[in-house]
Formats: structure tokens, sequence, C-alpha cells
């Protein structure tokens, strides 16, 4: 085994488990021993491997054909992960149609999925289809954010990562090493490799919508497919970010949700009805937790926030003071410019942050 990167038995039959210290040895049988488990929670992940065009409609066949979803109960998102922070209005873009400085942060273009515990190596298969040798599909996207790159809860030291590594087996050519990343990491062009990433410290961060159940720069997809971006806005399962070309305004039933999280004893894993972002299950308190802070920044114009109760107020929204809840904040002001989050920007001092935020 290299330092922190994991080539794991099962495709390889000539790797010698012996040949592993005993260090590794104990955090193999760990991790094997969690992975039988077979909880039945929905896991966040987010898999990116070439343009995320191609990869959201690939991904949104395997929802419909290996987890039986139906349109109402897709999840599948196009975003970016594994960079490094924000840009300077703390938001993340698409780099070609950012004036903000995108490319110095060197996110990958992932999309994001809810997938049920237990069928998560059979979305894995799909996955590892997309490669093309040692390649994704589109070999002429070439840059650090068209790595191939897989989020997971834990990252390299997540259970779940056993299960994906097991089908490579006969849906790759040559065995992938999974390597830690370590945010911004190089293009995997030409390289067996696929960066692994905690979802904790490089979370996934909502594309355009724009860029949403789009064609690919070869295959053209079907109107009901592309039908998918408006029921997902109509459903506030995605909202503007207020990017370049993103900058509207969420619909008035959208900032309704405001007043509907859900219910304090509600589980926040398993199935949802509603899709990634409804009242129930999957991520679904992403939607809800942003309209709230947009409520909160709101309320926050006409009083005077002390650091105590600003950090407390994010940190019950499931954030911290640097964390996802800051990026949700700047992603809800939705085109206030300069600063996307003005309530915040007041007390950025008192906060110690910057006053994009």
């Amino acid at each position: 085994l290299k330092p922190r990167s994991l080539v794991l038995p099962g495709i390889s039959a000539n790797f010698g488990f012996v040949a592993m210290g005993a260090a590794s040895r104990l955090r193999w049988a760990a991790l094997v021993a969690t992975a039988a488990l077979g909880l039945a929670e929905d896991v966040e992940v987010y898999f990116g491997v070439g343009c995320f065009w191609h990869v959201q409609h690939e991904l949104v066949k395997a929802e419909r054909e290996v987890l039986n979803r139906s349109d109402s109960e897709l999840t599948a998102i196009v975003g970016y992960a594994g960079g490094i922070g924000k840009n300077s209005q703390g938001l993340v873009c698409y780099p070609p149609r950012s004036p903000w400085g995108d490319y110095q942060l060197k996110h990958a273009e992932v999309v994001h999925m809810s997938i049920p515990e237990d069928k998560v190596k059979a979305v894995a298969e799909r996955y590892w289809s997309l490669f093309v040798g040692k390649n994704r599909v589109d070999v002429q996207d070439v840059g650090p954010e068209y790595r191939a790159v897989i989020g997971l809860p834990g990252g390299y030291s997540s259970r779940h990562l056993v299960q994906i590594n097991a089908e490579q087996a006969g849906n790759v050519d040559q065995e992938f090493e999974l390597r830690e990343g370590q945010g911004g990491d190089p293009d995997t062009l030409g390289e067996a490799l696929v960066w692994v990433m905690d979802t904790a410290k490089f979370p996934f961060y909502q594309g355009e919508i724009y860029h949403q159940f789009h064609d690919d720069m070869v295959e053209k997809y079907t109107a009901e497919y592309h039908a998918l971006k408006d029921a997902f806005v109509e459903k506030c399962l995605i909202l503007p970010t207020g990017c370049n070309g993103d900058q509207g305004e969420a619909s008035a039933e959208c900032k309704d949700m405001l007043n509907k999280p859900p219910d304090a004893g509600e589980s926040n894993t398993g199935s949802s009805s509603s899709g990634p972002f409804g009242s129930a299950g999957g991520s679904g308190q992403f939607a809800w937790q942003q309209q709230q802070q947009q409520q909160q920044q709101q309320q926050a114009q006409a009083t005077t926030t002390t650091k105590p109760a600003a950090v407390e107020a994010l940190q019950r929204l499931g954030g911290s003071s640097t964390g996802s809840a800051w990026h949700q904040c700047s992603q809800l002001c939705l085109g206030s410019e300069p600063a996307p989050c003005p309530a915040f920007s007041t007390h950025s001092e008192t906060l110690e942050h910057p006053p994009s935020c």
C-alpha cells in the first residue's frame, strides 16, 4: 500500500493479504466488518469523471434502473466539489463564466446523489462503467475540474469504499488506485486513479441551474430528460446559485419552505418520496435549511448579532462558522451584489469571516 492510497484486494488475484502491515490488516478487517453491517440508511455521495453533463445523465439512468426510482424520487444533480474553498463572492461557480477566480479553486465537476446503503455497490458498478480504459469518455476535456473523484462521508476511511472498490471487478479494464484527496488535486487523465474525498471536509456545492439535465457535448438527450430541470426548480430541489448567469430569485413557494422544515423527530435518512431536497429523507435538510438561513439573514439586518449568537444559530442548522452553512448563506442571497450576504457582511469583523459572507 502506498501511504494513504488504497488498492484493495478483489480485482488483483495475486494481491497478498499477508503483504499488508499489521496496522493495514487491522484497518482492512475493520472496513470489511462495518461494510458487512448492511444498514439501510441513505448515503450522501458525489461522483466525478469528466464533464458532469454526461455523468448526470448516466446516474439518472442508474437511479431509475438500479434504484427503481420514479422521476419524483430522483436525486442526481450537478455541481462542484473537492476544491479549496469559495471565490471572492463566497460562491463556487462554473469557472469559464465566473469573473471571480473560480479556476484557482480547482473544484471538480461532480454529480451528487442520495443512495440507500444497501445499494451503494450497485450504483458503484454504474460509476466504474463510465470509464474507457484509464480515461473518461470526454478526453478532450482537460484539467483538474474533470478529474475522477468519489465523495463519501468519512472519505478514505468510509466503510463504503470497500464496496465501491469491489465493483471494479468486471467493470474496468485495469485496477484503479483509490487515493485520498487533499483538495484541488490534479487531473487524472491518463492515470488509473480516482481521488477519494471526505464530504465533510470537501462538501458538494450545487451547480448553476442552466447546467442541470443538460445535453452532453456529443450526445443529445430527450425532451423528457430536459424537462426534469423545470420539475426540480418547481419543487425547490435546485435553487439559483447567485453565480454569473444564475442570479434569479427563488420562487415564493420555495421561500415558504422556511416555515415547513422537517419535524424535529423526523429522520434525515432513508428514502424520500419528494427527491433529494424535499421535506424528508436523503439530503432533505439542504433546501429548507438554506431558505431558513436566508430568513435569518433578513432578520439580522434589523438587529445586532453578536458572535456567539450568530455562530450558535449556524451550528443549529448543521453548519459552523467556517463550514457549509456559510456557503448555503451565500448561495441563498441570490445575486445580491457585491456582497452575497449583506447582513452577515455587517458583522463580518465580529464573526471573523470575509466580507463576502
